[in-house]
C-alpha cells in the first residue's frame, strides 16, 4: 500500500510542476520567454491553479511520521 501511495505522490508532483511552469509561461510572467504570445490569460491562470492544486494534493500522500517522544 505504501509503495502505491509513493508512486501516486511522485506522479502528482511531476504533473504539478509541469502545469505550474506551463501556467506561468501562459500568463506571460516571463517576458523573455514568449512562446504563447496570443493566448488568453485566463487559460494560463487556470493551468497555474491546477498545477498548484496538484502540488498541494501530492503533499497529502506522504508517509506518516512517527510520533514517538
Amino acid at each position: 500500500m505504501m509503495r502505491k501511495r509513493k508512486s501516486v505522490r511522485k506522479m502528482l508532483y511531476g504533473v504539478g510542476v509541469i502545469f505550474f511552469s506551463l501556467g506561468i509561461m501562459l500568463m506571460g510572467f516571463y517576458s523573455d520567454l514568449n512562446l504563447f504570445g496570443h493566448t488568453n490569460k485566463l487559460a494560463g491562470v487556470s493551468v497555474f491553479i491546477f498545477g498548484v492544486l496538484c502540488l498541494i494534493v501530492s503533499n497529502f500522500f506522504r508517509a506518516p511520521r512517527n510520533k514517538e517522544g
